[in-house]
């Protein structure tokens, strides 16, 4: 799921007029795997769009029916769709920037490798990248002496540096069977153009009127819009989510190596990454993204930040504290100055460490 160097590409903002959002590459992908979508005004609520959404996903798969499929053409689409995807697709972890999916404990339309643990399988290629741990031929610190992640040089193997839990193979095969991605492109972006439309529609029409009440007028069109992306996310198997960390560069190997050897030791989520070091980027920070599978698990999302905070990394007296956010907000590009005004993130450390009943659409969820 951002230029910021934060979670997925996605370098750059888009106008309004544009038919879709998010990153060149995204919306590209948009393009070619979704087709034209129906006109916005017709999509009055989520239940519409999920009808109209598995309609035209029927329509596609009949045509589909008379084509054949190249290994060529597999290796194409997979391609696109690793542009998209991001950091990690619920439990598959992409390479960014050499157009391969590394799918980590689940199957793909790549090569796939027969797994150490139960059987399952899963990318061979994540023994073979060595910006991956390689779990069953190295320990934690030998990959950590490997790749040091203060040495600007280590970015020779690519923007991330990932470990993956090699003990949750078996939950990521599940959670992969459930994912949707293509529902979730095409409901999304029908979500917020037709937003978009009605926001546009009630600004003409009181364009005499202070801007705080037309703010106070958007507030339930923007509430139902969160609550469809999420019920979409849902729907679509889009739940994984990462607590963000960014370290002073003083502070981001100790930081770096706490994280890793905690996800290797099956304490926090399937899979963190930390970004190497980027010569184009002006800023000091580097992010650690710590992942959980769902976002509406909020026992393993706060088991995770628990663990985080017995690490030293977070507590609930932190100035700032930690933030975690959804891929499919990430997808979506949703920066915390997004143009639809939803908030970038779903928890934050300081009020669940309180105990806090957390804002905003996730706030919503848990009391209704």
């Amino acid at each position: 799921m951002a230029s910021e160097r934060e979670f997925v590409d996605g370098t750059g903002w888009i106008s309004d007029e544009s038919d879709f959002h998010g990153s060149s590459k995204v919306r590209s992908m948009f393009r070619k795997r979704c087709g034209k979508v129906a006109p916005l005004e017709r999509f009055s609520s989520f239940g519409q769009l999920k009808a109209e959404t598995v309609k035209s996903r029927g329509e596609t798969g009949s045509a589909g029916n008379h084509r054949s499929t190249s290994p060529s053409s597999q290796t194409k689409s997979a391609q696109s769709t690793s542009e998209f995807l991001g950091p990690l697709s619920q439990h598959s972890v992409m390479r960014e920037g050499d157009g391969r999916v590394m799918m980590l404990g689940s199957a793909s339309d790549e090569t796939a490798r027969n797994a150490s643990d139960a059987g399952h399988s899963s990318d061979s290629d994540s023994h073979k990248d060595p910006a991956v741990w390689q779990s069953g031929a190295e320990d934690i610190l030998t990959f950590l002496r490997r790749l040091p992640v203060e040495d600007p040089l280590t970015n020779r193997v690519g923007p991330w540096l990932w470990i993956r839990d090699p003990g949750r193979v078996r939950k990521e095969l599940e959670v992969q069977k459930k994912t949707d991605l293509t529902s979730f492109a095409r409901g999304a972006n029908a979500l917020l153009e037709a937003f978009k439309s009605q926001e546009t529609q009630i600004k003409s029409t009181m364009q005499d009127k202070a801007q705080a009440t037309i703010t106070k007028k958007l507030k339930p069109y923007r509430e139902q819009l969160e609550d469809d992306l999420v019920k979409l996310a849902v729907d679509s198997g889009i739940t994984s989510g990462k607590w963000m960390l960014f370290p002073s560069p003083d502070d981001l190997p100790r930081t770096w190596r706490l994280v890793a050897e905690a996800t290797a030791a099956d304490k926090l989520g399937p899979a963190t990454k930390v970004a190497t070091h980027d010569p184009s980027s002006t800023k000091p920070e580097r992010v650690i993204c710590v992942y959980t599978f769902d976002f509406t698990d909020i026992k393993d999302v706060r088991r995770v930040l628990n663990e985080l905070a017995e690490l030293g990394l977070c507590g609930p007296r932190d100035q700032r504290g930690i933030f975690y956010k959804a891929d499919a907000w990430t997808y979506m590009d949703f920066k915390s100055d997004n143009p639809y005004k939803i908030k970038a993130s779903f928890f934050s450390s300081r009020a669940m460490l309180k105990g806090e009943m957390p804002d905003g659409v996730m706030g919503r969820m848990l009391k209704g």
